[in-house]
């Protein structure tokens, strides 16, 4: 939740376009980047329960942060639907959740 009260502070938000994952560690400088927040804007954040089913009912009102753990599976990933079953319930990432299908969540 700490993404989306910064975003709340600052009005801004890095589109993926604008700001493309890159594999190393630092600090974030997004300030020069391209303000995402063109056709939405966020007034607010609030916690929901642990589970999908809590995420999908959440994302009736908008994005849903999602935390999930980064597994070597996530380091080949380059496109499409990412699988893995090697979590270990050790959250160390966090993505936007804007929709969901029968089997996966868009994030």
């Amino acid at each position: 939740h700490e993404a989306w009260d910064y975003t709340v502070k600052t009005g801004r938000l890095a589109t993926q376009a604008a700001a493309p994952y890159k594999v190393r560690d630092g600090v974030c400088f997004y300030d020069s980047v391209h303000n995402g927040l063109i056709a939405a804007s966020i007034s607010g954040s609030k916690a929901i329960s642990k589970g999908e089913s809590s995420v999908i009912q959440a994302q009736d009102s908008g994005a849903v942060s999602v935390a999930y753990e980064v597994t070597n599976a996530f380091y080949r990933y380059r496109s499409g639907v990412l699988r893995g079953d090697t979590c270990k319930e050790s959250a160390n990432h966090a993505v936007a959740a804007v929709g969901y299908t029968d089997n996966s969540m868009i994030v």
